[in-house]
């Protein structure tokens, strides 16, 4: 439970009091960090914030795991250098091109296809008219003559059967 007294800005007195008692954080010098990344294994996962993120180690030479506070992401074997995602980067181009490829491969099919359904279309009303002209000229005289017989030469049978050939 806070107080009202607790939202109050610091005293000048509390102030140097607090810069007095209080080291500044300073940064791990060369010796510290070889002998952090010697007890270092590997990535056992990466906790990512808004502006940090925090990797997981195995400690080689102890049983907790060991937090590393990261800007860029984390990496095998340590945090990120700009060389590191620059190169990872680069790995992937492959995968990249080869999407664009297939894309690119895609639309072209769709191309082609319209370009069929539109010349198909084309041809379809040229033939369209032509029937429409034929069948203008000739509507004519093939309403005047009826059909001549239902049945076509091939398909007549004559009255004489089989019953009547065995009596």
């Amino acid at each position: 439970m806070s107080s009202r007294w607790d939202e109050l800005p610091i005293s000048e007195q509390e102030q140097q009091y607090l810069a007095q008692t209080t080291i500044p954080p300073t940064l791990p010098t060369s010796s510290v960090m070889h002998s952090i990344r010697r007890n270092l294994g590997s990535l056992i996962r990466q906790e990512i914030s808004d502006d940090q993120t925090i990797c997981y180690y195995n400690n080689l030479h102890g049983d907790g795991p060991i937090p590393y506070l990261c800007e860029l992401g984390c990496c095998p074997s340590g945090c990120c250098t700009p060389e590191d995602l620059t190169a990872q980067a680069a790995g992937y181009g492959w995968a990249i091109g080869l999407l664009v490829a297939f894309i690119l491969l895609i639309l072209f099919a769709i191309v082609a296809l319209f370009a069929l359904w539109m010349l198909n279309r084309h041809k379809e009303r040229i033939q369209k008219r032509e029937l429409q002209a034929s069948s203008a000229e000739s509507s004519a005289a093939s309403q005047i003559s009826g059909p001549t017989s239902y049945y076509s030469p091939d398909s007549y049978i004559p009255p004489f059967t089989y019953y009547e050939s065995k009596y």
